[in-house]
């Protein structure tokens, strides 16, 4: 056997071990076979003088699992528990995410009333002035004129707080979705 077929039997005799493992022990046994040659065996004895695949990979296993850098497989038992109960934790997944996607169409809701408020607030002041010109300087007009003047000064001082609320709720929604996005999609630390 020459060295390109020992270190692809060996690669795949290590499937089971986490990747950067595998390349460690690949690159290791690699180096081995090329000082072998280099002190004058052939590329033949060199892979024959490491001993079978089948102890190599043995004894690679044990130090692996004593790093514990072997990948992670699950049981059957546990497989065919997930398969089983599918149907309910499918269906509980399904609930919860509705109740989060109802949750944030809530926020948003409360957000635009809010929004609504401030703009009827000080929509008020033109009231005045459509009350003013159909019936004149009077004394109603007066009060209506305090009163739309009060509602356009407490919508003034919520216009902050409204923008406030709506950037936080943007930037929060933001975050929620790039940290569910990276959960779901993209694997953390080295990949198997």
């Amino acid at each position: 056997m020459i060295k390109s077929e020992f270190l692809r039997s060996l690669k795949s005799a290590l499937r089971g071990i986490k990747r950067s493992e595998r390349e460690r022990y690949l690159s290791y046994y690699s180096e081995l076979i090329d000082d072998k040659i280099e002190e004058g065996m052939s590329e033949e004895q060199s892979v024959a003088s490491l001993g079978s695949i089948a102890a190599i990979v043995t004894d690679l296993t044990k130090d692996a699992e004593e790093r514990g850098m072997l990948k992670n497989r699950l049981a059957p038992l546990t497989i065919t528990l997930i398969i089983i109960g599918s149907p309910l934790w499918i269906s509980l997944a399904a609930v919860i995410f509705s109740l989060l996607i109802a949750l944030y169409a809530v926020l948003w809701s409360v957000l635009a009333a809010f929004a609504a408020v401030v703009l009827a607030l000080l929509a008020s002041v033109l009231a005045w002035v459509l009350y003013f010109i159909q019936n004149g300087f009077t004394a109603t007009a007066m009060f209506v004129l305090g009163g739309s003047l009060v509602c356009g000064a407490l919508g003034v001082l919520l216009i902050k707080p409204l923008i406030a609320a709506v950037k936080w709720t943007v930037k929060q929604s933001g975050s929620i979705i790039t940290k569910l996005y990276n959960r779901i999609f993209k694997r953390k630390g080295e990949q198997q």
